[in-house]
């Protein structure tokens, strides 16, 4: 999130002091049931086909 959208979510908001990461969730069976339990969707939507590529803008010539 950082990178993407200059957002630290590890910086508390209030203080900015550094919160540690507790824990991340790896085991796919431990995603479905937190998001069920949440009511959020258990599978993944579909990802959406690449773009096309863009046109050259004549920086470099061969």
């Amino acid at each position: 999130m950082a990178r993407g959208f200059g957002v630290d979510s590890l910086v508390c908001p209030e203080c900015q002091t550094r919160r540690p990461l507790l824990s991340s969730l790896t085991d796919p069976r431990t995603v479905v049931r937190g998001s069920t339990h949440l009511d959020l969707p258990a599978e993944l939507s579909p990802l959406a086909p690449p773009r096309a590529p863009l046109p050259c803008r004549g920086l470099w010539t061969d």
